[in-house]
């Protein structure tokens, strides 16, 4: 299955809007991940502990967005190269549904499932 140009057009578009909202969800998320002030005579143990977790989470929330922002940029750079829809391992092409679903996706669903096992 050989993508369409039209095809591949909506796939960058998607994939730059999602470049772009993942942008501004790091930025949001830089200013909850900001060190915790510990200061004991501002907040008692289990406000500092709550604080601490949400910053905990945030920083996880925020490498797993890092993480997926990382993917959408090496598929808009796929789609320069004009290798957008093909995957990275096998050089198959990557199911429809699959790239409607996850247009930042890299490999078919065969090589992932061999990844993940």
């Amino acid at each position: 299955m050989s993508l369409k140009d039209s095809q591949i057009t909506s796939f960058k578009d998607q994939l730059l809007q999602k470049e772009k909202d993942l942008v501004q969800s790091l930025a949001l998320a830089n200013q909850s991940a900001e060190t915790v002030e510990l200061d004991q005579a501002m907040m008692g143990r289990v406000s500092r502990g709550d604080a601490l977790l949400q910053q905990s989470m945030a920083k996880a929330g925020q490498d797993r967005t890092q993480q997926l922002l990382v993917k959408v940029r090496a598929a808009l750079e796929r789609v320069t190269e004009g290798e957008f829809g093909d995957c990275v391992e096998c050089f198959e092409p990557i199911g429809m549904a699959r790239l409607k679903l996850m247009p930042e996706c890299d490999y078919c669903i065969n090589c992932q499932s061999k990844l993940e096992s």
